[in-house]
């Protein structure tokens, strides 16, 4: 197929819009940490020195699994130990409140392989919410048609390898959480800044409110037997045990909404991608009664802080984030782009369109996952870029070996040490493909349209099949 300006490609799934950026640009390596490491889990100790400790309640609380992250990585970890191991007390803690989100993701057929050898009834729960994208129409900015792909075109590059879902990010998110046991999943929670620390035969934490309240408010101290970091790309949780740094910034924001009865702007079944220079807007309709819309526009690196260390800023949030509206930005951002881009903004509730930042992290930066009794998972352990469109599929991959490891050696280290040996041969590949994908396109080379799909097959990485994890 005949190479195409990334600008003009289709894309697969809401992933894509990242190409379209054409002055993308990292902010550079990770910064190596000074800060030593305690035994046991390492501590970055010149990165916490100087906190105010944090008043805890007396009260302590043991559990054999503490999970930081309650997105699908951290979800399907849960849901996969308490399958296997019932006998064991797991717990989630979430720093934000489950609601609908503005962002939609796609599961491949190795990560819906991966679910499905989870736990069936989960795959089913998640297949069933697939929306199939339909025709998708690429437009410039004066509304032009430069492209056209008709029937599924999401899923369609896959269908004989297996079952794909294309559905909302919280579609996913509810269904791995409606699976879990009561009491599994706590949100509004975060981990404190304190570092855990190792004290032999388990590993002491402080959670605490995720909320308004001055931290302290509400903190309470959990003794773990293992503790699994799936706190994303920003992960906290990563620079308390390796202290390696922030990741690389890809030098781009992105709005994302849910726009309710969209039929006045956006046709049923169907996608449409807006393309420009360095920027890009991209709806889909799922289910027909619900939108989701991305815009992706260069972000300032003077303004890059407020992307950090949260996944999305919200125009309620309290903070920097609040200085500013996440929908005044971004009607600015498209303010002469086609009319119906700036239609379905404004027709946006303003409460609902989140900003975040997207991230990476060099390949060579990833060889240690964990240490002592601590360990991560998808994006947190080997964050790429989303070039290749696998973040989902390979967190549900990290989620299915690392139940599959505590089955067979209960939560203790040697469990996270099994499991890093089977994943990191399987993960790294695929996160060096897409940053090598990312630097290649900051360097101005263009890829075909159906590059993921194309890449993702050639390295075989959708035809994974996987053993049911053992039950008890």
């Amino acid at each position: 197929m005949q190479s195409v300006p990334l600008q003009t490609s289709h894309f697969l799934g809401q992933q894509r819009l990242v190409r379209t950026a054409s002055l993308l640009r990292s902010s550079g390596g990770p910064g190596q940490s000074a800060g030593g490491h305690l035994a046991g889990v390492g501590i970055n100790a010149a990165a916490t020195a100087g906190r105010a400790r944090v008043s805890m309640s007396s009260a302590v609380e043991k559990v054999d699994v503490a999970i930081i992250g309650g997105g699908p990585g951290g979800l399907a970890t849960a849901k996969g130990i308490t399958r296997a191991c019932p006998e064991l007390k797991v717990r989630v803690f979430e720093r934000a409140k489950l609601r609908p989100r503005g962002a939609s993701v796609f599961v491949m057929p190795n990560g819906m392989h991966a679910l499905e050898a989870l736990d069936p009834e989960t795959h089913a729960r998640v297949l069933a919410h697939h929306s199939p994208a339909g025709a998708t129409v690429t437009r410039n900015m004066a509304g032009e048609v430069i492209g056209e792909a008709g029937g599924d075109s999401v899923a369609a590059p896959f269908a004989s390898y297996g079952p794909c879902a294309y559905l909302l990010w919280a579609s996913l998110q509810k269904a791995l959480a409606d699976s879990l046991p009561e009491g599994v999943l706590e949100t509004e929670v975060r981990l404190g800044d304190s570092p855990p620390r190792d004290e032999g035969d388990h590993v002491r934490l402080q959670i605490v409110s995720a909320g308004r309240r001055p931290d302290g408010a509400a903190a309470k101290e959990i003794e773990a037997r293992v503790v699994v970091g799936a706190d994303g790309n920003q992960s906290q949780l990563r620079q308390h045990i390796l202290g390696d740094g922030p990741s690389s910034s890809m030098g781009v924001g992105l709005f994302r909404a849910l726009l309710p009865r969209p039929e006045k702007w956006i046709a049923p079944n169907s996608a449409t991608i807006w393309a420009g220079p360095k920027q890009a807007f991209r709806t889909a309709v799922f289910q027909g009664d619900v939108a989701t819309w991305t815009g992706i526009v260069p972000w300032p690196a003077e303004e890059e802080h407020l992307l950090q260390g949260r996944a999305y800023i919200a125009a309620n949030d309290a903070g920097e984030g609040a200085r500013f509206s996440p929908k005044e930005r971004c009607l600015r951002a498209f303010e002469h782009w086609p009319d119906a881009v700036r239609g379905i903004i404004a027709a946006t509730d303003a409460d609902s369109i989140l900003v975040h930042g997207q991230n990476y992290r060099d390949p060579d930066r990833c060889t240690v996952w964990g240490r002592g009794r601590a360990t991560l998972v998808g994006d947190a352990a080997h964050l790429g870029t989303p070039l290749l469109g696998q973040g989902t599929s390979q967190a549900l991959e990290d989620a299915l070996e690392l139940s599959r490891c505590i089955h067979a050696h209960g939560a203790t280290s040697s469990a996270l040490r099994a499991y890093e040996r089977a994943r990191q041969p399987l993960a790294q590949p695929i996160q060096a493909i897409s940053v090598d994908l990312f630097k290649r396109f900051q360097a101005g080379e263009s890829f075909p349209p159906d590059n993921e799909a194309r890449l993702s097959i050639e390295h075989g990485f959708v035809a994974r099949s996987f053993r049911p994890l053992p039950v008890a």
